[in-house]
């Protein structure tokens, strides 16, 4: 048995560390280019590509889903973006806003889906499907095991200054 301290592991990259370099990079790029080709920023692209896959879908329901994206005053900004620019049109007859894709929504989002398949051609580069979907599952059981251990934790226990 290996202990905390030695093993493959530590010869290699840490994954967070990893994690969080692609996740930077890959936002930035995927907002520069969708900026520079469509003319959205990669929120907007997730909202619009959003609406196209649910027509019709509450805009609670998407700010409430996208909170580790965008806080509500951002969500709201680029709603306000998306219908100003013609592509998303905010139904709220019923008391609840409901979004749709315009006719030139419909066109922004297939332009940028283009953009976003070559994006994911140019990221996933040198990598056959099997590695894909290997590096995909290792993440999807590394997430679920992280999250299982967090629901295990138990509260902190309240420190003397917690009251202070």
């Amino acid at each position: 048995m290996t202990g905390a301290d030695e093993g493959p592991f530590n010869r290699l990259t840490p994954i967070g560390l990893l994690l969080n370099g692609l996740s930077a990079a890959l936002t930035d790029y995927v907002d520069r280019t969708l900026r520079l080709r469509n003319g959205i920023g990669r929120l907007h692209w997730q909202i619009l590509s959003t609406v196209h896959d649910t027509p019709g879908i509450e805009a609670r329901s998407i700010s409430e889903r996208g909170r580790a994206m965008f806080d509500e005053e951002t969500f709201d900004a680029i709603v306000a973006d998306l219908t100003s620019a013609g592509w998303v049109h905010a139904d709220d007859s019923a008391g609840r806003v409901r979004l749709t894709l315009t006719g030139d929504g419909l066109e922004t989002y297939r332009k940028a889906r283009r953009t976003q398949a070559e994006t994911r051609e140019l990221v996933t580069e040198g990598l056959s499907e099997e590695d894909y979907e290997f590096i995909i599952h290792g993440l999807e059981t590394m997430l679920a095991n992280t999250e299982r251990a967090i629901a295990g934790l138990e509260p902190p226990t309240p420190s003397p200054e917690d009251n202070r």
